[in-house]
């Protein structure tokens, strides 16, 4: 027993576009990157200073004790 095989339409301009659209919308633009590198580096910022005030405690206590 044989299936014949489905004939989809021919794509059309309409068809083509649409796909084009829902492609593009999951690359990032130059502005989405930018501020990717804005929130990367303000949260670098929050990491180093926590890491820093945490090692400052650390020694304080040590040195108090």
């Amino acid at each position: 027993m044989t299936t014949a095989p489905v004939q989809e339409p021919p794509l059309t301009r309409s068809d083509l576009r649409d796909e084009l659209d829902r492609t593009l919308k999951h690359y990032a633009t130059k502005a989405d990157v930018a501020n990717l590198k804005v929130w990367i580096v303000g949260l670098l910022l929050v990491v180093v200073l926590n890491v820093v005030g945490t090692a400052g405690a650390i020694v304080a206590a040590f040195l108090a004790g």
